[in-house]
């Protein structure tokens, strides 16, 4: 015959084993997608290589506006991927690891969760990360539109309305994406102190 005392510890361990198993999972998803999210740097890269180059090779300028295009595309896909690895690791600490310690009644569990958090060199990461990210994913796309956006390009090469159009747009999104990879960065900005001085 089963006790309450019994019923209750089984209840707790079946509880514990779930919370455990879903950490697993999250942990295991956030890898993959932490994976994903840096190989979109190479292909990055290589596809703004390998537009560049066919631009100058062929000297057909408007294959330039393929840059912009890839770098939209990807890097709304690197910042989607990176937003929901913060998701998993924000629900880790703010609802899965006070679940576990009610079972548990360890404080500490999933301490590797907060222990980069506190690290004193987290804020140069995060400044670093951001102009990386910034120079991959926005700043081939503002020379491109620094390049074609010239009234002499136009005039050499003979730019039409279309190009413009097209020039114009590639001008709108570069700025979307800068806008968004600074939000979503979350950088530390410098506190101030009375009288207007920072530390």
């Amino acid at each position: 015959m089963t006790t309450n005392g019994e019923r209750t510890t089984r209840t707790g361990t079946d509880v514990l084993a779930t919370l455990l198993a879903e950490y697993a999972e999250l942990k295991a998803e956030q890898r993959a997608r932490i994976s994903f999210r840096d190989n979109f740097i190479y292909v990055t890269l290589g596809a703004v290589g390998a537009v560049g180059w066919g631009a100058i090779e062929r000297n057909i300028p408007h294959l330039l506006l393929l840059i912009p295009l890839a770098s939209l595309t990807l890097g709304w896909t690197y910042l989607r991927n990176d937003v929901q690895i913060a998701e998993i690791r924000t629900y880790i600490r703010n609802t899965l690891k006070p679940r576990v310690t009610r079972v548990t009644g360890d404080s500490d569990i999933f301490g590797w969760e907060f222990e980069r958090n506190d690290d004193r060199l987290r804020s140069g990461r995060k400044w670093t990360q951001l102009f990386v990210n910034l120079a991959v994913f926005v700043l081939p796309s503002a020379v491109v539109c620094v390049l074609l956006g010239q009234p002499q390009t136009a005039e050499r090469y003979g730019f039409g309305p279309g190009t413009h159009v097209l020039v114009s747009l590639a001008i709108a999104t570069t700025a979307i994406m800068a806008a968004h990879f600074c939000i979503c960065a979350n950088v530390p900005l410098p506190k101030l102190r009375r009288g207007g001085e920072s530390r």
